[in-house]
C-alpha cells in the first residue's frame, strides 16, 4: 500500500544518501502515518546511517569506569577495549606489587589494607563486567537475561565436570562438548556487529 512503498522508498534513500538519523525518519513522516503504529514502528527501524567508529582505549576505560548501569549498549570495539585495557592494568597493578611495594613496605597493617583495597577491587569490576556485558548484549538486541542463563550453565556444568573426573570420566564426553558450546556462543555474541538501527535498548553506540 502507499505507507509502506512510502516506508520502503525512506530506507532506500537513507542507504543511499547516509544523511538520516531516526530522529529524522520519524519527523518525515507525513502527518497521516504518524498516527499509525505500524508506520512509526518501521521508521524507528530505519538502519542509523552515520559511520559507526572505534572506541578508544581511554575512552573505553573511562566509560568502564563510569557507566555502572546495564541501561543502554556497548559496542563491539568497546567491550574488548574495556576487557584488554582492564586485563592491562590488572597485570601492570600485580607486578608493581611484586616488584616493589612488596619489597618496600611490610607490616600486618599494610597487608591487611592491602588486601581490603585487593577486595573492593575485585568486586568493583565484577560489578562492572557484568554491566558492560549485559549492555553487550543489548547491543546485538538481546536480552541480559541471556548473561545469566549461560553463566549458570558454565557453573553447573563445570562442577559436573569436576564431579565426573572422580567419580564417571566417561562423562567428560558430554559435558566437555556442552562446556565448549557455551563458551563458542559467549564468544559469538561478543564478537558481533551492533544492530545497525535503533533497538529496544537504545540507539546505535558510537554512530559520528
Amino acid at each position: 500500500n502507499e505507507a509502506e512503498r512510502f516506508l520502503y522508498q525512506m530506507q532506500r534513500d537513507a542507504e543511499r544518501t547516509g544523511k538520516h538519523s531516526q530522529k529524522a525518519h520519524l519527523a518525515a513522516l507525513p502527518p497521516r502515518y504518524k498516527q499509525n503504529a505500524f508506520c512509526v514502528q518501521r521508521a524507528a527501524k530505519v538502519p542509523s546511517c552515520g559511520r559507526q567508529v572505534k572506541v578508544g582505549f581511554w575512552e573505553v576505560y573511562r566509560r568502564y569506569w563510569t557507566r555502572w548501569t546495564c541501561d543502554g549498549r556497548a559496542s563491539r570495539s568497546e567491550y574488548w577495549w574495556a576487557i584488554l585495557a582492564n586485563q592491562l592494568v590488572g597485570v601492570i597493578g600485580f607486578f608493581a606489587w611484586v616488584l616493589f611495594w612488596g619489597w618496600l613496605v611490610t607490616g600486618e597493617t599494610v597487608e591487611t589494607v592491602c588486601s581490603w583495597l585487593g577486595s573492593l577491587w575485585g568486586l568493583a569490576n565484577t560489578l562492572l563486567g557484568l554491566f558492560i556485558s549485559i549492555r553487550r548484549l543489548h547491543d546485538i538486541g538481546r536480552s541480559g537475561w541471556w548473561w545469566l542463563m549461560l553463566n549458570l550453565g558454565f557453573l553447573v556444568l563445570g562442577m559436573w565436570l569436576v564431579a565426573s573426573l572422580f567419580l564417571v570420566p566417561a562423562l567428560l564426553l558430554v559435558f566437555v562438548p556442552l562446556f565448549l558450546a557455551i563458551a563458542l556462543v559467549e564468544l559469538k555474541w561478543a564478537c558481533s556487529s551492533s544492530e545497525p538501527r535503533v533497538n529496544r535498548y537504545g540507539a546505535v553506540p558510537n554512530v559520528r
